[in-house]
């Protein structure tokens, strides 16, 4: 952790070291398009109106359910009415719309929130019925804000670490080349990291390997280090904090702070810098680490609003870098397990297939940073078997065959027209009509490649 993003966290007091929460959501699409949800989840993160909406069929307590030790269904689950740490519940709305915001969560400053999103549709294809399902843990950081403030964050930290050390070291100690490096080759490391960081952090929602995306991670963050004099970090094996601290903050102070006397700096100096930056708890308890800290509260209280400003500032900077879930630093203590089931067969998704109609997500809070963690499930129910000839002697489309016919079907609406018109029927006569007839000779080809699909056994 750089000391940029060590000193956010430390002055704003992230949530680093909370206990983790463990949030489950079951959704259950119907054929008719009614959407059944049951979740369990931490009392402490479940809005009050939840909890006391009257749209939940069913609600109580229960004990806290890792991932681990999960099994069966959340509505299998036995309930009490007071008590326990985790709130059940579960219902069957007519629409995605209609279900209760059982999850919203503040950012530090209070002034934005993220909670669920939810899209779906049901498409009627004739043959076939689309169901599409899209549900998203928003965040709200952008590109242009995050720049913003951390550009911010970068002149508050320089000025308030340039007061403290022109006073808290004394007179005998210049730390203006520092002061100077964090401004020039500080700040350009910082930038370069932060915007790898974002970069990554967008990519993260949409990528399914995770391997490929740390490899690719890791080879630009070491050639950002690199770049700026720190490639040395990636040489041995000791910790990321160990090379931080023994290699490289050890180093930039050791040639940026001067004793005014010419004399060499002392290794005590040394270790009061890095123990006042949070850089190493062994020397955080030093004379000059101590007289640092108490300095740059002073400096803070000096300013005009003192305390309270600072940290109001302070807050809506984290909140623009941070978003609501820490994903940058990242210090996310939710974990969040979605599992939902659609009609017919899932033919498009971004979580991990359990059955054939069945698909799950697992995800932090912090894989929502920077602009959201999106939720896809797409599948198709085969509707064929309306058609009496197709009813007869065959299990029903595959599901290769339902993606061919979804891409035929979709390239025209009158072809769609006719499906429906086939199924209400019973019979394939409206379309054999229309591959036949039709004038349109784009139709008629595209009807009767339809139609052979269809009578294809297998549909493959």
């Amino acid at each position: 952790m750089s000391p940029y993003r060590r000193c956010l966290a430390v002055c704003l007091l992230v949530l680093a070291g909370c206990k983790a929460q463990y949030f489950h959501a079951e959704t259950e699409v119907s054929p008719d398009g009614s959407i059944a949800r049951a979740i369990l989840q931490p009392k402490g993160s479940t809005p009050k109106a939840a909890q006391d909406s009257e749209s939940w069929d069913t609600a109580g307590w229960t004990s806290e359910k890792s991932f681990a030790d999960f099994e069966g269904g959340i509505r299998e689950m036995k309930l009490s009415e007071t008590g326990s740490d985790y709130f059940a519940a579960w219902c069957r709305s007519k629409s995605a719309t209609d279900l209760p915001d059982h999850y919203v969560r503040l950012a530090i400053d209070e002034c934005f929130s993220s909670h669920f999103e939810r899209q779906f549709k049901r498409r009627d294809l004739g043959l076939l019925t689309e169901f599409t399902w899209r549900e998203t843990l928003t965040d709200v950081v952008t590109l242009e804000e995050f720049r913003k403030a951390r550009a911010e964050g970068i002149d508050l930290l320089c000025e308030i670490v340039a007061l403290t050390l022109n006073t808290g070291l004394g007179e005998e100690y210049d730390a203006s080349k520092l002061m100077a490096w964090f401004r020039n080759e500080g700040t350009a490391f910082v930038l370069g990291i932060t915007d790898l960081f974002y970069e990554f952090g967008r990519a993260s929602a949409e990528s399914i390997d995770d391997d490929s995306r740390s490899t690719a991670f890791q080879k630009r963050f070491f050639e950002i280090c690199q770049q700026h004099g720190f490639g040395e970090i990636f040489n041995d094996e000791d910790s990321l904090e160990e090379k931080l601290v023994r290699r490289v903050a050890t180093e930039i102070i050791r040639e940026n702070v001067v004793r005014r006397d010419g004399e060499a700096l002392g290794e005590e100096v040394i270790h009061g810098l890095l123990g006042a930056a949070g850089l190493s708890s062994d020397h955080e308890k030093l004379p000059i680490a101590k007289a640092l800290l108490k300095e740059w509260k002073l400096v803070i209280n000096k300013r005009d609003g003192g305390k309270e400003a600072f940290e109001t500032q302070a807050k809506n900077i984290v909140s623009r870098i941070e978003g609501v879930h820490g994903g940058f630093l990242p210090v996310s203590t939710e974990q969040f397990r979605f599992v939902m089931t659609s009609p017919g067969s899932i033919v498009q998704t971004n979580g991990e297939l359990l059955a054939d109609d069945r698909v799950r997500w697992q995800f932090r809070g912090a894989d929502a940073w920077p602009s959201g963690f999106t939720m896809i499930g797409r599948s198709l129910l085969d509707e064929s078997g309306a058609v009496d000839e197709l009813s007869d002697g065959r299990e029903g489309l595959s599901r290769g065959a339902m993606i061919r016919l979804y891409d035929l079907a979709t390239e025209d609406e009158r072809v769609i027209d006719v499906l429906k018109k086939c199924k209400s029927d019973g019979q394939l006569a409206p379309l054999r009509n229309l591959a036949e007839a039709s004038d349109d000779e784009n139709l008629a080809v595209l009807s009767r490649k339809v139609l052979s699909l269809l009578t294809t056994l297998g549909g493959e």
